[in-house]
């Protein structure tokens, strides 16, 4: 019985040199503290991201998420309390009208700060109005949802093309888009995401 258990503690000893232990993973808090400023601006810190951010107390905001989002929720907020009424076929044409703006960003370089954050803030009350509207209808609920889904589809090829342009704008930069080696991106650089 001894022989037993002492075979049964050397196949443990062996399977442990065969499979090394797993680096222990960072803890949560300290993760969050590391990829912070990724989540707040997903732009590299360079000059030629300078004007897609704001600053504010050493920190960096996207100039897209802070600004469209949270005028969105705020129509959203002012619509489901009462505050905004407005009838749903001209909330949706408010909605693709502002939304419609969008496309500017697309079509036009060397566009300035203060265009930039006019272009967002009319994405975000395109995005509360065509809500307002799509909710509003009525629309059977699951053609609500479906509409909202293709709504959603569009703000991600959006997203997919502001992506791509970063990327190009990246590849021209000297370090040819290696985030691993951009000061820009200082979580990558460091391997923390």
């Amino acid at each position: 019985m001894v022989n037993r258990q002492a075979g049964v503690i050397e196949n443990k000893q062996a399977r442990k040199k065969q499979n090394p232990e797993k680096p222990k993973r960072m803890p949560r808090k300290e993760y969050y503290k590391q990829i912070g400023p990724f989540l707040t601006a997903h732009h590299p810190d360079c000059k030629e991201f300078k004007d897609d951010v704001y600053r504010f107390k050493g920190r960096r905001y996207c100039i897209g998420c802070f600004t469209s989002y949270p005028i969105m929720i705020l129509i959203l907020l002012l619509w489901g309390t009462g505050i905004l009424q407005i009838w749903n076929i001209h909330s949706l044409q408010i909605g693709l009208f502002a939304g419609s703006f969008q496309f500017l960003t697309f079509m036009t370089k060397g566009r300035t700060k203060t265009t930039r954050i006019f272009i967002k803030m009319l994405l975000g009350i395109g995005f509360g109005f065509m809500f307002i509207g799509i909710l509003d209808t009525p629309w059977p609920d699951h053609f609500k949802v479906s509409v909202l889904f293709n709504l959603y589809m569009i703000s991600v090829l959006f997203a997919y093309l502001r992506s791509k342009s970063m990327m190009n704008t990246c590849a021209e930069c000297r370090f040819k888009g290696d985030y691993s080696a951009c000061k820009g991106m200082p979580a990558f650089a460091s391997r923390k995401i």
